[in-house]
Formats: C-alpha cells, sequence, structure tokens
C-alpha cells in the first residue's frame, strides 16, 4: 500500500502506541506448535483478552479521549452507541480522562458488556431494537441530570433576579425588560464532541420560568433518574 493511501502516518502510529502503553502492556503473542502443525505454517497469536476491556478496540478510545481532551479541554461528557466492546472503551478511557460516558445499547444487549460499561462508570441507556436504532436515539429529546452544574447556574440568575427586584421602577428605553424574568436557558442537542468541530452548537430558547415549571412535572422524569422534554 503506497504511504498517501494511509489515514496517518508512521510518527503517528508510534505516538499513539507509546500513549496506549503508558496505560497497558502489549498484549502477548505466541507461534502455538500445535497450531503450526495443524495449519502447514508459523501462525502468531495476538492475545487481545490480555487489555483491560478483553478486547483490542480499547486503544482506539484512549487515543481517542486523549486527542479530545488536548484539543477540547472543556469537554466534560461523550455520548456513543454501542453492543459492547466499543463502548467499554470509550468508558475505560473516560473514566481514565475525568470525562463522563453515557452509551447507548439496544434493548436486551449482553448483561455481561453492560455491567462492564457501567464498572468503568459509564451510564447505560437500553433503547432501540437494534444498533442503529440505539444510535439514532440521540435525536430531537433534550435531557439534563441531576448532578450537572444547571442547579448552579439556576441560583445565579435567582440571586441576579433578587437584585432587580431591589431597583426603582424605570420607565425609560434604557432599561425595558420584556418580562419580570429576563432569563432563559438555551437547550443544545446531545453532543458528540468531535476535536475538529468549531462553531455554535444549535439550540431551543426557554424562559427561567417555564424551565421551572417542567422541572417540578413528574412527566419529565427519565427511567434513569433524569430529565427529558422533546
Amino acid at each position: 500500500m503506497a504511504e498517501s493511501d494511509l489515514a496517518v502516518s508512521l510518527a503517528e502510529l508510534e505516538l499513539a502506541a507509546q500513549l496506549v502503553h503508558r496505560v497497558m502492556p502489549a498484549t502477548p503473542q505466541y507461534a502455538w506448535p500445535k497450531l503450526r502443525r495443524r495449519i502447514g505454517c508459523s501462525v502468531w497469536v495476538k492475545h487481545e483478552n490480555h487489555t483491560p476491556t478483553g478486547a483490542f478496540k480499547v486503544r482506539g478510545g484512549l487515543v481517542y479521549l486523549d486527542r479530545l481532551t488536548r484539543r477540547l479541554p472543556e469537554a466534560r461528557a461523550v455520548v456513543s452507541a454501542t453492543r459492547g466492546n466499543h463502548g467499554q472503551s470509550i468508558s475505560f478511557a473516560a473514566a481514565r480522562t475525568g470525562v463522563t460516558a453515557t452509551i447507548y445499547v439496544p434493548v436486551g444487549n449482553s448483561p455481561d458488556q453492560n455491567t462492564a460499561m457501567q464498572s468503568f462508570g459509564a451510564t447505560v441507556v437500553e433503547v432501540g431494537r437494534d444498533f442503529d436504532e440505539a444510535r439514532g436515539s440521540k435525536g430531537p429529546e433534550l435531557r439534563w441530570r441531576k448532578n450537572d452544574k444547571l442547579s448552579e447556574e439556576i441560583a445565579r440568575m435567582d440571586v441576579l433576579l433578587e437584585t432587580l427586584g431591589t431597583l426603582p421602577a424605570d420607565e425609560s428605553v434604557a432599561s425595558f425588560r420584556l418580562h419580570t424574568n429576563p432569563f432563559f436557558l438555551k437547550l443544545c442537542p446531545r453532543i458528540i464532541f468531535n476535536p475538529d468541530d468549531k462553531g455554535l452548537f444549535p439550540g431551543m430558547y426557554l424562559p427561567l420560568d417555564l424551565w421551572r415549571r417542567l422541572a417540578r412535572d413528574p412527566a419529565t422524569r427519565g427511567i434513569h433518574g433524569g430529565r427529558f422534554i422533546s
């Protein structure tokens, strides 16, 4: 294969190997004599079951999360869809970099795979009949979790609202407000961070007072304790 056909250079592969080997040793490989007699030639077997996740895909997760956190230090979460090994890779690497991971899997997915991803700290959501439906679930729903910093931001708005309430009424154009509560929240679609993406995220705005009503409505509570609107 010509060098121009490769998406990465040898130097990049060597740097990736160094990164991976800081986390896990190289997996063993053996030329088993019985296998050589059976096949008629030397065959080297590389035992990928010796990785922290039991599969070779852990390397991709380590390299991707390292690249993500270096290019976007503000990244705090990743979302992915999987049936197992890829999800373990992302969960394992995210935990090492302090990034939360949410993994979507089909309903009835392997319990062993689900618990393995959860043991690395990921939130596993079962949805859809197969991988494609699980991947497609990252659609128009807008979700937030109780441990996000949303409550801190709303508390800050409340402090500002109290200050506004102490100001004397002013009918000048410069101080005109459409409502006694001028705050809005911007809701963005669930995001998979791509280190190569730039620009603003699309979203919608809700008045803070309407958000409070939604937050009190039990119908917005999801099966995993989070809340959602669609």
